[in-house]
């Protein structure tokens, strides 16, 4: 969003922009543009590396438009363009790589490629080919990656800049991995593998045994979270919920708020956000932020700001300022991460910006 420099905290980071032009009666001081190019934006997912508080923010390109990757930290007031614009969508895995960092990113179209100097160069490795659905980090045992086509699973042991395989399936399907994150968690660093409602657990060394399946949604739109207490697979709106890693699913109906989540199921957007600590604790929601502490059994709803976006908010000014600093719904991904200090924060990616929260 457009800030004075050295002036007041903005209500986020990233996702408003615009070049203004001021009077000489208007704002003096020196300005520069924040965020991106567009108005009022969209974002799609976030990564943070808990070492440092560096997160990467990812546009999610509505309707067809170009999506950009943003690098800044918890403060927000930071960001800068670290990708080149690509015509499709893509994920992002980042971590500390020495005195920098590496990110990784894998488009929707199937490719996968790999920076450590923010953005100036992307590298593709080498090992797999063009048509990846899922990319993974195992960062509790040495920051392995997988990685997958639907059919074929890989393994790097250099943090992605090689791959080789691990497990063929023989033939392709929608597939998804997942690893539990943190090392306080139950399981940490256990790899998981959806493929069409099959889903299997790796065994460590070189096989994916299953596990149990569900009812397949016959869609791509697929996220998993939670670890052994709970685990949890959207897809398209469609929610299970495991408590003993797979074997057995049960189905989960979450509501939203307005739009077709009141009468229908809660969208997960991109990304499914469990609590690292309480895996009873899952945010989701599309037109307003959802909350369920009880494991999707029930959900509690914020909506008081969502009149000032779809209802109007006085002057064309006040409007601006709502839709911008203050809330903008249409949410596509909300995650959970530790910050540096061990403390869980939820980042939320709307179509403003982003939103932090340590209270969720």
């Amino acid at each position: 969003m457009a800030n004075q420099k050295g002036g007041g905290a903005s209500q986020g980071f990233g996702g408003v922009v615009g070049d203004y032009s001021y009077d000489a009666n208007g704002l003096t001081g020196t300005w520069e543009s924040r965020g991106s190019n567009n108005k009022p934006g969209c974002w799609e997912m976030t990564e943070l590396d808990s070492l440092d508080n560096t997160v990467w923010a990812m546009t999610c390109g509505h309707y067809g438009g170009n999506q950009f990757i943003w690098k800044g930290s918890l403060s927000g007031d930071d960001f800068k363009m670290v990708s080149h614009k690509l015509l499709t969508r893509y994920t992002m895995v980042g971590f500390t790589k020495g005195a920098g960092h590496r990110l990784i990113v894998n488009t929707e179209a199937g490719k996968v490629y790999y920076t450590d100097n923010d953005g100036a160069n992307w590298l593709s490795p080498t090992g797999i080919g063009q048509d990846i659905q899922s990319v993974i980090i195992d960062r509790v045992n040495s920051n392995k990656i997988y990685a997958t086509n639907g059919q074929t699973v890989y393994v790097s042991t250099n943090e992605g800049q090689s791959f080789s395989p691990i497990k063929d399936f023989g033939s392709i399907s929608i597939a998804r991995l997942y690893s539990i994150r943190y090392g306080n968690q139950p399981g940490a660093g256990n790899v998981y593998l959806n493929r069409n409602g099959s889903f299997y657990k790796f065994n460590g060394s070189n096989d994916f045994n299953l596990q149990g399946s569900f009812t397949w949604c016959n869609n791509d739109k697929v996220s998993i979270g939670g670890d052994t207490r709970a685990l949890y697979v959207a897809c398209n709106r469609n929610w299970y919920r495991s408590t003993n890693e797979g074997v057995s699913w049960s189905t989960k109906s979450p509501t939203g708020y307005y739009y077709n989540e009141v009468n229908g199921l809660m969208n997960h957007g991109h990304h499914l956000g469990v609590h690292p600590g309480d895996p009873n604790i899952v945010i989701g929601g599309y037109a307003t932020p959802v909350l369920s502490k009880d494991g999707l059994n029930s959900t509690i709803y914020h909506y008081s700001g969502w009149g000032h976006y779809q209802g109007g908010a006085g002057s064309v000014a006040l409007q601006d300022q709502y839709t911008r600093e203050m809330f903008h719904p249409d949410f596509q991904g909300s995650q959970f991460f530790y910050d540096k200090n061990g403390q869980v924060v939820s980042l939320r990616s709307f179509d403003g910006g982003v939103f932090k929260s340590y209270k969720e």
